[in-house]
């Protein structure tokens, strides 16, 4: 696991302790909403949330998807981290996707069991089982998701976590941090576009 630890402060604001695990930057303490000046959730700087929210109420409709999942489900967005897995899968809903989270893999099995998913998105560091364990599972199976795993890059330490999950199985990867656009580019790539819902008013 990649931790590197730092000190955050800045105006209207006490210093707190923040450690770098897995792309992300955290708390070592409950952690609020934004861990330091001028950086929002895990990864997403206030201006790429400010664009983030932008996407979500602007999004221009798409037509004629390429895949269909029927009663099934179009992604399947794993973290551990619940903040980010609400955030991701609201886009994808709101970008026309059918999309739910699960925060561990465990988790993941069971929305997985007795139903069709398109794409699984998931973290390679969660707690139960790990990302790379439920890659493993889902490659023994016939028919299994197109699986995109996302990390950070833990190489100082001597670890590429992409680069293993590539060799265990993953179709793809998604380099920690990234914008939920960069997310939904490689979704469009594998299932089409779909029609976004439409936006609400304030």
């Amino acid at each position: 696991m990649h931790v590197a630890d730092a000190h955050t402060g800045g105006e209207g604001r006490s210093g707190g302790h923040v450690r770098r695990v897995d792309g992300f930057a955290r708390k070592a303490k409950p952690v609020p909403a934004r861990v330091s000046p001028g950086s929002g959730i895990r990864g997403f700087s206030s201006p790429d949330r400010s664009r983030f929210m932008g996407v979500m109420t602007n999004t221009s409709p798409q037509t004629n998807p390429t895949v269909t999942t029927a009663a099934g489900l179009d992604v399947l967005f794993v973290d551990d981290d619940q903040d980010i897995a609400d955030l991701m899968t609201e886009y994808l809903r709101r970008c026309g996707y059918k999309a739910e989270s699960a925060t561990n893999g465990q988790t993941a099995l069971k929305k997985l069991r007795g139903r069709e998913v398109a794409v699984l998105v998931t973290d390679i560091l969660m707690p139960e089982l790990d990302g790379y364990e439920l890659i493993m599972k889902l490659k023994q199976r016939p028919q299994r998701p197109t699986i995109i795993a996302a990390s950070g890059n833990a190489s100082s330490i001597g670890m590429d976590f992409l680069k293993s999950a590539r060799q265990l199985g993953a179709d793809r990867v998604l380099p920690k941090p990234y914008l939920p656009t960069t997310l939904l580019a490689q979704v469009r790539e594998i299932l089409g576009p779909r029609t976004p819902l439409p936006a609400t008013g304030t």
